[in-house]
């Protein structure tokens, strides 16, 4: 029983680690979204000041041009980012799933064990109730 004790800390260690891989993905993917969402809004806000000049428009279509490539990388980050949270999510689903699989073995055991002390109890109680029953009977 020792040894499925130990198996199943080192599985929770192990769940824990990949629930911690999966978080930090995750605010990976919020960090790079929001990132995203601001570079949009700045796109916005130098179109609209670039509409307002003539000559503006030549520094803007450069502008763009850099800002379209970040948009693109940013794009490529959080599909990669989205893509190892989809495998985080399978790791989190296995190591729970192992978890699980040695904490039901262990209380199994402990069900087995209760059982067994339950029965022998029911033995010495039983043999204690012939040994009286013998004798008042004589």
């Amino acid at each position: 029983m020792k040894a499925l004790a130990t198996l199943i800390r080192l599985h929770r260690q192990r769940l824990d680690e990949a629930r911690t891989r999966l978080a930090s993905l995750e605010r990976e993917r919020d960090t790079l979204t929001d990132y995203a969402a601001a570079l949009a809004e700045e796109i916005a806000a130098e179109a609209a000041i670039a509409a307002g000049s003539l000559e503006t428009l030549g520094v803007y279509a450069a502008y763009r041009a850099r800002a379209a490539a970040a948009e693109a990388h940013l794009g490529e980050e959080i599909a990669a980012v989205e893509a190892a949270i989809v495998d985080a999510h399978a790791g989190v689903a296995e190591a729970f799933r192992r978890l699980k699989t040695y904490e039901i073995t262990a209380e199994r055991r402990r069900e087995a064990a209760r059982r067994a002390e339950a029965a022998a109890t029911q033995r010495t109680l039983d043999e204690v109730g012939r040994a009286i029953h013998r004798k008042a009977t004589r």
